[in-house]
């Protein structure tokens, strides 16, 4: 038989309470005693409608778009009573186009070319294979110079990317 759910009514309150003052849903859960593993069987379940997680995951979505809002209302004030920096902040995140961070990271190989890419496979040959496997079998060791690299195997390519 096993355990009874943690989930009650109180802690979705408790947790959605947390989540709507600023607290990460998954930091939340575990301060009320939750554990990682229970958070995400958790989400897994609401996410596939299963009740009563299914509804939990709908209030913890309500309560952190009730945090975002009143951060954004907060900001939204500071920047009409003057403050700049909280102006800014908010262009940023309305305009990024216009006022967002302009870094931009591009790799790119040998003359600005892309940067190629090879997935190989070794081939051996099937008289080498055998020869090998009857050795690993027999405990034998090769005590003459290996043969070269051609003679045993081949490289195969399988997927050039571009």
């Amino acid at each position: 038989m096993s355990r009874p759910s943690k989930l009650t009514v109180e802690l979705e309150a408790r947790v959605t309470n947390l989540v709507a003052r600023g607290a990460d849903p998954i930091d939340a859960f575990m301060l009320e005693g939750v554990s990682r593993s229970s958070y995400f069987e958790w989400r897994k379940q609401a996410r596939l409608g299963e009740e009563p997680f299914a509804s939990l995951w709908h209030e913890v979505e309500r309560a952190a778009a009730k945090r975002n809002v009143r951060l954004t209302l907060n900001v939204t004030r500071a920047a009409l009573r003057g403050d700049t920096n909280a102006a800014f902040r908010i262009l940023r995140a309305y305009r990024p186009d216009l006022y967002g961070d302009k870094t931009r990271i591009e790799h790119t190989g040998a003359d600005g070319r892309p940067i190629e890419t090879l997935n190989a496979s070794l081939v051996l040959s099937d008289a080498t294979a055998d020869q090998l496997m009857r050795k690993a079998l027999l405990g034998e060791r090769d005590h003459e110079a290996e043969p070269e690299a051609p003679d045993l195997c081949a490289v195969l390519p399988l997927h050039r990317g571009e």
